[in-house]
């Protein structure tokens, strides 16, 4: 009796024929029919991914599992060959893998082939070109039937915040577009994104997913053409996160009511383009800058990270909406507060000395690994591509697992992370000769972070 696996696949748009129990119940049948063992544990089963994919996870398990030195399994069952990959180039290098190298047949139990019959090249051949066809056809009838309901007016997305989908399509919701209106109203009298973020989440009003409001999350609702009653739909490409069309598209009047008026919708319109205007000319000097502090300090108020911006620092859940406490602090008077700290907590330590070169070393070896731990990865993709035999893959395998070993040897017999840089920690940072990098790397090595609290005037240092 043959040792067979089964490999699964159903898409969003596929009926209850394709739905995993199915598919798996008939190969059972067949499997049983044909004198074949069906092992449970190589059964692999993706849902909702696309054949036109060949990085889905239960399939490239079972890829990796099929080339392993001990063959799991003779047969891979399959409902049809469509559900193997929808793609030919996909299709034609992956069965071959399995039949020349593993050793492994392929069958479709609905599309039934002779293999020892050479018309069957063909016939296989010509169900992969079929299946990859209807694929792109499918795309291709739907984004157009799409369109076509765009251009009568039809929204067809998930409803924003404000509105219901109900039978009769767009509806305002009574509650939620009060606040929309809200929203315009205060933007339009000179009140930011971030203040209205602030104001809704301290009203207790939550987005459509129940989260609280971000900064770009108004932002979006301001900028949506729903609002006014017209409908925007891509034709091609893809839109953002913050409804911007990346790609061709189209605006037309939409079918629904409108909760925003057209005088509001232009006046808010005008007011966004002069501030983002206003925001890119400052921007070239008030840019958020890398520092050797960056990441190092939270927020006593939620635990997020205190971020730079140009000379001052603050907490940057908050600049997103989503902490009620600013931590607004200069750069300057931060960085003071952090030496003076650091000269108090460590003066009763015996001085240690800095070594540049040890440090070179340390760096070096580092990025040896890094490099080490990127071939390891391109060996395993030639391997499951084909491009490399198991024999070669192992070779390749061995070598760089001996130069890993070699590698943290060499680093734990220097010892680079007993020699920390305590005593002269704050003459390191202020020292204008050493750069922000390495004393980002330095900082790193001897303190985990740091908490501010400008409300109590406090930072504390947690030291490793």
């Amino acid at each position: 009796m043959k040792r067979a696996g089964c490999y699964i696949r159903v898409s969003t748009n596929d009926q209850a024929e394709f739905s995993p129990p199915s598919q798996l119940r008939e190969m059972r049948d067949y499997a049983k029919k044909n004198n074949m063992q069906i092992l449970d544990n190589h059964i692999y089963i993706d849902e909702g991914i696309s054949g036109r994919n060949s990085d889905r996870p239960a399939f490239q398990k079972m890829i990796s599992a099929a080339k392993s030195a001990q063959k799991p399994f003779d047969i891979l069952l399959l409902y049809k060959f469509s559900r193997f990959a929808r793609n030919r180039e996909d299709s034609v290098v992956y069965k071959s893998i399995l039949r020349n190298k593993c050793g492994i047949e392929v069958i479709s139990i609905k599309e039934p082939i002779d293999t020892e019959n050479k018309m069957s090249i063909i016939m296989e051949a010509f169900i992969e070109a079929m299946d990859e066809y209807y694929s792109l056809n499918l795309s291709e009838d739907v984004r157009r039937t799409m369109t076509e309901k765009a251009l009568k007016g039809q929204y067809q997305s998930s409803p924003p915040f404000g509105y219901v989908m109900t039978k009769a399509g767009l509806v305002p919701h009574g509650e939620e577009s009060a606040v929309v209106k809200e929203i315009y109203s205060r933007y339009a009298n000179g009140e930011s994104c971030l203040s209205i973020a602030n104001w809704l989440n301290l009203s207790g009003v939550r987005t459509k997913r129940g989260s609280r409001f971000e900064k770009r999350a108004v932002e979006y609702i301001l900028n949506n053409p729903v609002y006014c009653g017209k409908i925007k739909w891509k034709t091609s490409g893809d839109i953002g996160s913050c409804g911007q069309n990346n790609g061709e598209g189209i605006e037309v009047e939409g079918e629904h009511i409108p909760i925003i008026d057209k005088e509001m919708w232009n006046k808010v319109k005008s007011i966004s383009e002069k501030n983002v205007i206003h925001n890119r000319r400052i921007s070239t000097g008030d840019a958020r800058t890398s520092d050797w502090l960056s990441g190092m300090i939270k927020c006593s108020a939620c635990g997020g990270n205190i971020v730079k911006s140009g000379d001052y620092w603050r907490c940057g859940r908050y600049v997103r909406g989503r902490c009620a406490v600013s931590q607004h602090i200069s750069d300057k008077m931060l960085k003071q507060s952090i030496i003076s700290s650091m000269k108090r907590d460590l003066s009763f330590i015996g001085d240690i000395k800095f070594c540049q070169q040890s440090y070179d070393e340390y760096k070096n070896i580092k990025a040896l690994l890094n490099k080490n731990t990127t071939k390891l990865e391109r060996a395993r993709q030639a391997y499951l591509n084909g491009v490399d035999c198991l024999d070669d893959y192992k070779l390749t395998v061995k070598s760089l697992k001996q130069e890993k070993s070699k590698l943290l040897k060499e680093l734990k017999k220097e010892n680079f992370h007993s020699k920390p840089v305590i005593k002269i920690l704050p003459d390191i940072l202020l020292s204008e000769e050493i750069s922000c990098e390495l004393k980002a790397q330095i900082i790193h090595s001897v303190i985990d972070n740091m908490v501010l609290n400008k409300t109590e005037k406090t930072l504390k240092i947690y030291y490793k």
